[in-house]
């Protein structure tokens, strides 16, 4: 009801004219005032808003202010019906809960805020899971079912595809889906890691290779040593 009332209500919509004024003025900090007047009075849209700003102007604002922002209002924002929350304000909560900067970590929170933000068409959210399974703490089938069938098969052209482990292909699959969710040129990061991914899993199946090789020839010198003694006695 807060929300029906702030959005009726002339004054609470001037606040933001006015956050939004100084904004685009660079004002940051006057901005940041407006924008939390308007939050804290039920208008939802501020609350994001809000997050944002402090988010990408933190050196603008005091420090501790900027981070106590950004979590407070971006958890408040993604309080809304789904089919209004901006899947930034899900990647970041991930994040939160991933990396536990706002508390202890919660995995299956993170996961459930990135699969949220994914659905939206986040490319970030899908990086992140990608970075989860590549590092284990997402399991494959999960990732799998994230991925769909829309990404059955896909890579198994891909020579290092065979190389790799359950958890490595989970990872490869997500980054793929970071690439197909990324409109523009943003899709580098995940294509870099993708690439780098299948280098990896060259050089880790290579190594072993090089290492069983070495590890025959030295026990052939080892056996061809102890010949020739045994021929000299």
């Amino acid at each position: 009801w807060s929300r029906y009332v702030a959005e009726l209500n002339p004054k609470v919509g001037a606040l933001l004219t006015k956050a939004i004024v100084a904004y685009r003025k660079e004002q940051i900090e006057t901005s940041a005032l407006w924008y939390t007047l308007a939050a804290y009075c039920g208008l939802e849209v501020a609350n994001f808003n809000l997050a944002y700003l402090c988010d990408q102007h933190s050196n603008r604002l005091n420090g501790r202010f900027a981070k106590e922002c950004e979590f407070h209002h971006y958890n408040r924002s993604v309080w809304r019906d789904e089919n209004q929350v901006h899947a930034k304000s899900l990647t970041r909560m991930g994040d939160y809960h991933s990396l536990g900067l706002a508390h202890a970590s919660n995995l299956s929170a993170a996961v459930d805020f990135y699969t949220r933000a994914v659905a939206k068409g986040d490319p970030e959210a899908a990086f992140n899971l990608a970075v989860l399974a590549e590092a284990g703490r997402l399991s494959p089938s999960t990732a799998n079912q994230l991925t769909g069938d829309a990404f059955e098969g896909d890579g198994e052209g891909d020579p290092s595809w065979l190389l790799m482990g359950p958890r490595a292909r989970a990872a490869f699959r997500l980054y793929r889906l970071c690439e197909k969710l990324s409109k523009t040129e943003t899709d580098l990061p995940c294509r870099l890691a993708r690439y780098r991914l299948k280098l990896l899993t060259y050089i880790s199946h290579y190594l072993d290779v090089l290492r069983g090789a070495l590890l025959a020839s030295l026990l052939a010198l080892a056996a061809w040593r102890y010949m020739c003694s045994s021929h000299r006695d």
